[in-house]
């Protein structure tokens, strides 16, 4: 395994581990974990790995943001996206985005599932962007209450996802 597969692998796995332990990432370990790929870019390309890992960063921020904004996505999710764009560069971090989506999905699916709440669950996003349509305004999706919560640690999916990718 390279040296950029394990900062991958532990960035991302201390990551979900605290996310599962306290619901959330530490801020200081995202501050470590950015200026960690920035350095690591620095110290493998010179100065244009500086601009590498600043645009890493730049792109996962830009892809995500809207979803932030629909309270679709954590924001420290999109942090977490965003550290792993200084090391993974913007094309890495895209697929990496892309791949954590679809790990995300398979795990929901297979929640759903086995839960038996997949039509209710397709029947709150439709309710949902139905609303949004209807009064014209943005309203977070997340509902506070619900008897079967909507919400998976993202965390997860960008770890395993990570594992398959760097293996």
């Amino acid at each position: 395994m390279s040296l950029d597969s394990f900062l991958l692998l532990f960035i991302s796995g201390t990551a979900m581990i605290m996310d599962l332990t306290f619901s959330g990432i530490d801020n200081e370990w995202i501050l470590f974990s950015f200026f960690s790929g920035i350095l690591w870019q620095v110290w493998m390309r010179g100065p244009s790995g500086g601009i590498l890992a600043v645009s890493g960063a730049a792109s996962a921020l830009s892809v995500l943001f809207l979803l932030f904004v629909f309270s679709m996505l954590g924001a420290g999710d999109i942090k977490l996206f965003c550290s792993l764009g200084t090391i993974l560069g913007p094309s890495g971090i895209l697929k990496c985005i892309a791949g954590s989506f679809f790990t995300g999905a398979v795990i929901s699916l297979f929640i759903l599932v086995t839960r038996q709440i997949t039509y209710i669950r397709f029947r709150y996003a439709f309710q949902y962007l139905n609303e949004c349509i209807r009064t014209r305004r943005v309203i977070p999706y997340r509902k506070h209450g619900m008897e079967h919560p909507e919400n998976i640690h993202f965390t997860i999916p960008i770890f395993l996802y990570l594992l398959l990718f760097v293996s």
